[in-house]
């Protein structure tokens, strides 16, 4: 609105009106803010998605990591798994090829044959258990097991399957006992699946158990449950296996008691025994102290079920009480037949003295005595069970040679075979090694370690003769090469050597170059000088050279000798006292016996 006034300040009263319209700019108008709510939620929602999308993608690579992760694990349990499979098929193959090649050669050798015989048979027998125990496992672990329910008196049949370990326990000086805490108990269920998870837990508990200890059997029933308790005071599972025994190959058989030589599963026995268990409706557990014992429970539905009168214990169809004890016969004795009669560790010629001592390091008895028999015919033969055993042996005794299998307790053969080619005292022994690991990687790795020769399983006899003959010939060779040449001009330390052997030498030679004159030099001295008891320069210096210290010192003595009366600046008598003998007689007699003429003779030789 408008008023207006004049010069005197009067205002008038007429009043103008105008009306004056401001519009907004566009980007405030309505449709504007209307676009700018679109806007924004569609760029929320395009963030949104592009977020949902990249978490997708995120789950999806993760995913197929966490895949490729478990398929990775699947194969190296099924690479495992067919590694260990393959091991123990090896064993009883070779026993068998072995057996069965000595046996056409040993015809005329009856008892030799009957043992080699028997030894077929068993592990042919051994051969049949294994195929069987997948064959069973796979057929629970597919669904394809039913269970044949019967009315059974559980307390004779646990009794029986007891009863039937009574006679292993005592060989191998362990208390057994049976404690149901009721007299009599029927039940409806597999008799067959109980027989055969109690065999498996049983079967366990005495090869885990050392002698002296106990192994019970308890049987106790709830109102709805029984519980089945194997108890033992072995040597335990360690923590970090306890929790992975049930899983299907999975082994913790290094921690068996050494004393045992039963025959090694391929790891399925507690994942079979579980899958029974769990097919009856059931479950299972277990308790152990590392070194202290182990107890398991296996604990399964309970119907009351009236007694039948006409209904008498039988063993299960599968399970005789005979297949069973030919069963545990082969698996806990695998050194006595049905007889009784104990195949000897030491035939007659152990104590025949022979040139070349083998150790053999196998942890398989009946390959073990199989090798020791076909050996020591021709060689000086010991045994050993594990690869630290047979560490021992070699750095307590002289061995020419060593046959050890790769696979073995508390040390494998590539790592003795390690320790004995990095070690200066055994470097030099030639070490054949026997696997059914027969891929070229496992030969590669074998080769690196430093071993002499590789034989795959099931092997020939012959091969295994053929390349211990070689080997030894090899070092014959080596050894000729250096008495004929040592301390004279054309001498020169050969590759066949390994490098520490050759350090040692080397020094050794260097040694007695630079002190042979002297009087004192003797073995004892060079022992010193190369920090070696005399006993071990005595066994290493023979081993390499085929000769003593001694031998060796007056060996390049009399060369040199030798050298010095070619030459003709010195007399005889000088030359004695130059090369360090004190005794004219003993030179001569030393120098006669090496050269085969007289010093006197060799100047009238050279003219």
């Amino acid at each position: 609105m408008v008023r207006a006034t004049n010069e005197d300040g009067v205002w008038s009263d007429e009043i103008k009106s105008l009306q004056v319209i401001i519009r907004p700019p566009w980007w405030r108008t309505w449709p504007a803010y209307l676009f700018y709510v679109v806007l924004a939620v569609s760029v929320l929602y395009f963030i949104y998605r592009y977020q949902v999308k990249r978490l997708q993608v995120n789950q999806q690579r993760a995913l197929e990591k966490v895949t490729q992760e478990k398929e990775k694990e699947i194969n190296q349990y099924k690479l495992q798994f067919f590694t260990n499979l393959a091991h123990e098929f090896g064993t009883p193959l070779t026993l068998i090829f072995a057996s069965a090649a000595s046996l056409m050669s040993q015809m005329n050798n009856k008892e030799e044959s009957s043992k080699m015989v028997k030894t077929i048979y068993q592990n042919s027998r051994r051969m049949q258990r294994l195929v069987q125990e997948l064959l069973e496992f796979r057929k629970v672990d597919t669904g394809r097991e039913r269970l044949k329910n019967k009315k059974t008196e559980l307390v004779s049949t646990l009794n029986n399957i007891v009863d039937i370990f009574y006679h292993f326990a005592r060989e191998n000086e362990l208390e057994l006992s049976f404690e149901p805490d009721i007299n009599e108990l029927w039940v409806v269920t597999d008799a067959d699946k109980i027989e055969k998870i109690l065999l498996n837990l049983l079967s366990n508990a005495l090869k885990y158990t050392p002698a002296g200890g106990n192994v019970t059997v308890c049987l106790e029933k709830t109102d709805k449950q029984i519980v089945i308790k194997v108890n033992d005071t072995g040597v335990g599972i360690p923590d970090e296996s306890i929790h992975h025994i049930f899983e299907s190959f999975y082994q913790y058989g290094q921690n068996q008691h050494p004393s045992k030589t039963s025959f090694k599963g391929i790891g399925i026995g507690l994942a079979y025994t579980r899958s029974l268990v769990e097919l009856l409706g059931g479950s299972i557990s277990v308790k152990s102290v590392h070194e202290k014992g182990s107890s398991f429970q296996v604990t399964l539905p309970y119907t009351p079920v009236s007694p039948d009168g006409s209904a008498k214990y039988q063993h299960a169809g599968l399970i005789t009480r005979s297949a069973v004890l030919e069963n545990m016969t082969e698996e806990f004795l695998p050194g006595k037949n049905q007889g009784g009669n104990t195949i000897t560790n030491k035939p007659a010629l152990w104590t025949t003295p022979k040139k070349y001592r083998i150790l053999v390091a196998e942890d398989d008895l009946e390959l073990s005595n199989l090798l020791f028999r076909l050996l020591s015919e021709q060689y000086d033969v010991s045994l050993a069970k594990t690869g630290k055993q047979a560490l021992e042996l070699i750095k307590n005794n002289r061995i020419d040679l060593l046959v050890s299998d790769i696979v073995m307790p508390e040390m494998d053969g590539l790592t003795l075979c390690k320790i004995i080619k990095s070690e200066i005292l055994t470097s030099h022994i030639p070490v054949i090694l026997l696997t059914a690991r027969s891929e070229m990687e496992n030969r590669i790795e074998g080769l690196e370690m430093g071993a002499d020769s590789y034989i795959p399983k099931p092997f020939h006899p012959k091969h295994l003769f053929v390349r211990i003959e070689k080997l030894l010939k090899t070092r014959e060779q080596i050894s000729e090469y250096f008495k004929t040449n040592f301390g004279t001009p054309s001498y020169d330390l050969q590759q066949n050597y390994s490098a520490r052997d050759k350090e040692l030498l080397e020094k050794c030679v260097i040694f007695i170059e630079n002190n042979f004159g002297e009087e004192t030099l003797d073995a004892e001295l060079l022992a010193s000088h190369l920090a070696l008891s005399k006993a071990q320069l005595y066994r290493k210096i023979k081993a390499l050279t085929g000769l003593t210290p001694h031998g060796l010192i007056k060996n390049f003595r009399l060369k040199k000798a030798r050298q010095m009366i070619a030459e003709g600046k010195y007399s005889t008598t000088e030359i004695i006292y130059m090369t360090g003998f004190n005794n004219r007689t003993y030179f001569y007699r030393s120098y006669k016996e090496i050269f085969g003429e007289t010093p006197g003779e060799i100047n009238k030789n050279v003219n």
